[in-house]
């Protein structure tokens, strides 16, 4: 592998890198880690380094590009080592506050009102900025904690944070302006024990993104001294500078038309239709559980728009940046109903609602020409014992959950158009 290969200092003035994202992904070639949490670390990392100085203008409010990420995976996956770069980046910061790992409530809001900042915008504002990185979610939120979520989802959006401590000998002092960016990682396991059902209709869950992957991918050794991904020094000096770069970016982002186009355009689509540019743009989310992260889908977009934009080095976010932050939000969306797939605890009722879910959606790209029936089985296979899937798949038979189909050659298999309201 050539070694950082993605340094072009005549790029931009004062960067080194490119791309600074391509540079982590670069960085982190080597490591047991999928691709998707390397490049939501990356994400991560940046969006940390711009806390709340860099803004854009929406319905009247200004977003800013702080971000709340789980890494899932199965154990194994290498989630934490995505992590731990993003948190040694971090950590480069002069100034900058990274939490510890485990934090209770009183903590975090103790934590962030020791984090003070300043930005000067034609005067000085003070703000106040925290950056978690926690290795394991069940450290940060051992249980669901209903208060401790309501704090984080009212943190994440930069508002006036104020509270009244009983045992408290001096009033707390509000917190003005707080800006919180949060990375975890977690497996499906913990986000079933962990997360009732409710939690997926509260705030908090749909403030995150969910970077999910399966992928178990076994990396060589890598033991020898000689290997150029041992300690690329170059292109890890160079994160570090620009990373430094961004944290001195201040001030609103602007627009270029065409950008503001395509953003519109985009966050218009209900419908599988591919551009001009050969961007495929996928519907919202579908599942149940993910039609309150649809409300806040737009703001993740933005906030892409602007990290995507500053990650370049550009002035505006232009058309580039967009294209950017849509690959991203097809990404991570496209993964994240696998979640629940992975969440099942193995009770025939939750493998049922899964399913049929995979059934329906599977029949939608098959363009309503059903879903081979041995596909189902198999799909059922992998995650119930072998002795239930004849009896699950009989029994949604026979609840008129799905229809199977004799065709030329086989048989295949539609749900219900009721089957998932």
């Amino acid at each position: 592998m050539a070694a950082a290969t993605n340094i072009a200092p005549f790029l931009m003035p004062d960067r080194q890198l490119a791309s600074w994202m391509a540079g982590f992904l670069e960085y982190t070639e080597g490591i047991q880690s999928p691709l998707i949490h390397r490049r939501w670390s990356a994400i991560a990392t940046v969006a940390g380094a711009m806390e709340r100085k860099v803004w854009l203008r929406s319905q009247g409010e200004n977003i800013y590009p702080n971000v709340y990420v789980f890494l899932v995976g199965p154990p194994g996956t290498g989630k934490t080592r995505a992590l731990m770069a993003c948190w040694r980046l971090w950590n480069t910061l002069e100034g900058y506050h990274v939490a510890e790992i485990s934090l209770t409530k009183a903590a975090l809001i103790d934590r962030l009102a020791e984090a003070k900042r300043q930005i000067y915008t034609g005067g000085i504002e003070d703000y106040n900025s925290l950056l978690i990185a926690a290795p394991e979610l069940g450290a940060l939120l051992p249980s669901y904690d209903s208060d401790f979520m309501n704090t984080l989802t009212h943190l994440y959006d930069g508002h006036l944070y104020t509270e009244r401590r009983r045992s408290s000998r001096q009033d707390f002092q509000p917190i003005l302006n707080p800006n919180v960016n949060l990375v975890a990682c977690t497996t499906p396991g913990f986000l079933t024990s962990a997360m009732p059902a409710s939690a997926w209709n509260e705030g908090f869950l749909s403030r995150v993104c969910i970077a999910y992957s399966g992928e178990v991918e076994i990396k060589e050794f890598d033991l020898a001294e000689s290997n150029p991904r041992h300690g690329n020094a170059r292109l890890r000096d160079a994160l570090i500078h620009d990373l430094r770069k961004i944290s001195e970016r201040s001030g609103k982002i602007g627009w270029t038309e065409r950008a503001i186009a395509t953003a519109e355009d985009y966050n218009r689509r209900e419908f599988d239709i591919v551009t001009d540019q050969g961007i495929a743009l996928l519907p919202k989310p579908t599942h149940p559980r993910l039609m309150h992260y649809n409300t806040r889908r737009p703001v993740h977009f933005l906030k892409l728009c602007m990290i995507c934009a500053i990650d370049r080095g550009t002035e505006h976010i232009d058309l580039p940046d967009v294209l950017s932050a849509i690959d991203l939000m097809i990404e991570v969306e496209k993964a994240m109903p696998d979640v629940f797939t992975a969440m099942s605890s193995g009770g025939d009722a939750q493998v049922i609602t899964d399913c049929i879910y995979w059934v329906m959606t599977e029949n939608i790209r098959a363009k309503d020409e059903g879903v081979p029936m041995h596909l189902v089985h198999e799909w059922l296979s992998s995650r119930a014992p072998a002795t239930h899937v004849q009896r699950i798949f009989e029994l949604m038979v026979k609840a008129k959950m799905i229809r199977v189909l004799e065709i030329p050659g086989g048989y295949v298999v539609k749900t219900k158009p009721q089957a998932i309201a």
